[in-house]
């Protein structure tokens, strides 16, 4: 009588061949996930930034735009006004309220950057 199955070769062969696949598409994988997290996070900025865009045209006599001029605006302002809900970063935390949007005004133009609250300039 023969025995059906496979023999210990055929069994380590294989198991070799998937740890190969494996080593040689994981990074890949992980490489994409974090392209999505930045991904995730930089679209999460630009949001803030368009809020703050938002917020400045609404106010746009407190913020004359002047070579060199440094603005702060908390998160929790722009939350107050109704310029944004909250926030959640690329692991779905929220986003602390108290960092502060830093806008710069350099050649005519907005200069934008989110920095914790006592980093700001002003």
């Amino acid at each position: 009588m023969k025995n059906k199955g496979f023999t210990l070769i055929e069994v380590i062969t294989v198991v070799t061949l998937l740890a190969v696949i494996s080593l040689v598409t994981l990074p890949n994988i992980v490489k994409q996930l974090t392209d999505g997290e930045e991904a995730l996070d930089q679209s999460t900025l630009k949001i803030i930034y368009e809020a703050t865009e938002n917020y400045i045209e609404q106010n746009k006599n407190d913020y004359p735009i002047i070579n060199d001029n440094t603005y702060c605006i908390t998160l929790m302002t722009l939350k107050e006004n109704n310029n944004i809900s909250s926030l959640t970063d690329s692991k779905g935390n929220d986003i602390d309220l108290n960092k502060t949007v830093q806008i710069s005004v350099s050649n005519g133009k907005y200069v934008y950057e989110l920095v914790d609250k006592d980093m700001c300039e002003q």
